[in-house]
């Protein structure tokens, strides 16, 4: 529920409801709005947000719509959480009221929601360059932290690679949840295990040399698309290929999405080898909850 010191925040004839008063369709229209004008739209329908929404366990109740005075909705943030962390997604603004402080009445109302649970910290991810967003959130108290890469692979792209003594298995799905309970990497809300048991479909395989030395990738496979990669530790560059090339051996046909790799990670170069290209780079901010009042 929105606090009430939230309607000091707000500009005039602008008030702030729940996001689970309007529908999926009606939230992935206003979302579409917001972000006509963004540096990278991505579009959704009520399907898909619905399915963003289950993946990412997005609280409709604690998430916020805004609401002109002519009963129009104007803005958008949806809020995520997990024990002690939140997140923010799908936030926006339709670019026709920005500039009148609504953006920070949202930000504000969901730091709120998020403080009203045991979140110790709120987190979101903004495009690099989106100077704008990364000044509202600046004002609003958060720090950046990492900056990361989004990466795009079409289908079919070359993935012929002959690698040698290097003996590649399918995980099965017992093998994936224990290696994802043993992960060591610090993944993106996007990347969390609790995301991936979310969506579901999880494929994976191990590599192994003649000598012992082994890894392992894990992703979520759709019907056309390859997404939500996460790599076991790294070992060398003979094991990374011949991972990766077996992926893209295996699923020729796929499109292929890795989101929120680190900028100096050691599978970059590997990537880039099959054919991988920078979609753009994102930085994560991160906020921690208030000190109590003494």
């Amino acid at each position: 529920m929105l606090q009430p010191n939230n309607l000091l925040r707000l500009v005039p004839y602008t008030h702030l409801i729940p996001a689970n008063e309007l529908g999926w369709d009606e939230l992935a229209r206003l979302y579409n709005i917001t972000r006509a004008d963004y540096l990278v739209p991505m579009p959704m329908d009520g399907p898909r947000l619905q399915e963003h929404a289950h993946a990412y366990d997005i609280a409709l109740d604690k998430s916020i719509v805004a609401i002109d005075g002519w009963g129009e909705p104007i803005g958008l943030g949806l809020l995520g959480i997990r024990d002690w962390q939140a997140w923010i997604t799908r936030f926006g603004v339709a670019s026709s009221h920005r500039g009148q402080g609504i953006g920070m009445s949202i930000v504000n109302a969901l730091l709120d929601a998020a403080w009203t649970t045991s979140a110790r910290n709120v987190a979101l991810e903004i495009i690099c360059g989106n100077d704008a967003a990364r000044a509202l959130f600046d004002r609003a108290g958060f720090s950046a932290c990492r900056e990361m890469l989004v990466l795009r692979r079409p289908p079919l792209a070359p993935a012929e690679v002959a690698v040698q003594d290097v003996h590649i298995t399918t995980l099965r799905p017992h093998e994936i949840e224990w290696l994802l309970q043993r992960r060591e990497d610090q993944p993106t809300w996007i990347n969390a295990t609790a995301s991936l048991r979310n969506l579901g479909k999880l494929t994976g395989l191990r590599a192994r040399t003649l000598d012992g030395e082994e890894s392992w990738i894990i992703f979520h496979r759709d019907p056309y698309v390859l997404s939500h990669f996460v790599f076991g530790p790294w070992v060398n560059a003979e094991i990374a290929m011949a991972l990766l090339a077996s992926v893209h051996q295996v699923y020729r046909k796929f499109d292929t999405k890795i989101e929120n790799i680190p900028v100096n990670s050691p599978y970059w170069p590997i990537l880039k080898q099959l054919g991988y290209v920078l979609a753009f780079r994102r930085c994560e901010m991160v906020i921690d909850r208030p000190a109590p009042l003494a």
